[in-house]
């Protein structure tokens, strides 16, 4: 990083040890560099480190069977999908019993163009639910368990539309 006066942060020196950039953007890398300011003029630069914000995703990881997060239920767990341009994969699994009936939604914000899928698997790994195709908003529903054991959700996300990052809720 060059220093300039285009791209210096704050031109007036601050005294506290901290700085909160805060015209950042979730996604995009930041390369920052620190000098002192003393009254005989200002430090070399620091070493240069770099930054790339954004929504932490507190399940992860979650991308497989394995290391599945495990809900109870009746649970609501706030999630985040991120990692684009790839699909952001997270898995979750439940102890089920037999006659039970389930309701598995997501609750995203629906003015972003974001594609959810949504399915139900068995401990075998066989696919035993998913919403109705097209729908906007992906919900299982009145689904019965046939019979005792653990359940895993797969929840996929994929922006369509260039957005990097949103919160949501399963």
């Amino acid at each position: 990083v060059e220093i300039s006066e285009e791209n210096r942060l704050n031109n007036i020196p601050i005294k506290e040890f901290s700085y909160d950039d805060i015209s950042v953007e979730n996604g995009n890398s930041y390369f920052y560099v620190v000098t002192a300011v003393f009254d005989t003029g200002e430090s070399a630069p620091s070493k240069e480190v770099n930054a790339t914000p954004g929504i932490p995703d507190p399940y992860e990881p979650n991308d497989d069977m394995q290391t599945a997060t495990g809900i109870s239920y009746s649970a609501s767990l706030e999630n985040a999908i991120i990692n684009p341009p790839e699909v952001d994969l997270d898995w979750y699994k439940f102890k089920g019993t037999a006659g039970q009936i389930v309701i598995i939604e997501t609750l995203v914000d629906l003015s972003l163009n974001v594609s959810i899928n949504l399915v139900l698997i068995d401990s075998n790994g066989n696919e035993l639910a998913h919403p109705e195709p097209d729908s906007i908003k992906p919900v299982i529903e009145d689904f019965q368990l046939s019979e005792s054991g653990i359940y895993y959700i797969q929840v996929s996300g994929e922006f369509v539309d260039g957005t990097t990052m949103s919160e949501n809720k399963i």
